[in-house]
């Protein structure tokens, strides 16, 4: 991945009409490359960042808030594990 950046008003356009946005600064080859966001969807692995932060940072927070997320899905499911004993911890669910 290139990491090229895309202006919101393009992105903005081609979402609403469906269509999906070919990266300006790749070379072109047999397939085009594709512009991605910079988010991990749904069945994708997470970022080896993300679980190096969260061993790093979870235990030395002060107050963790975990925001979106139903506890279902790895790795969010794992963060209650590395919040401090000593912490409470409190759930509010949406969903029953």
């Amino acid at each position: 991945m290139c990491q090229a950046e895309t202006e919101n008003d393009e992105i903005t356009k081609n979402c609403t009409e469906g269509q999906p946005i070919k990266c300006e600064k790749c070379p072109e080859s047999k397939q085009p490359a594709w512009i991605k966001p910079d988010i991990t969807f749904f069945g994708e692995e997470m970022p080896t960042r993300f679980e190096e932060m969260m061993r790093e940072d979870c235990p030395q927070a002060d107050l963790c808030l975990i925001i979106g997320t139903s506890l279902m899905v790895l790795d969010f499911c794992l963060l209650p594990n590395f919040v401090p004993k000593e912490f409470r911890l409190t759930f509010y669910m949406l969903d029953p």
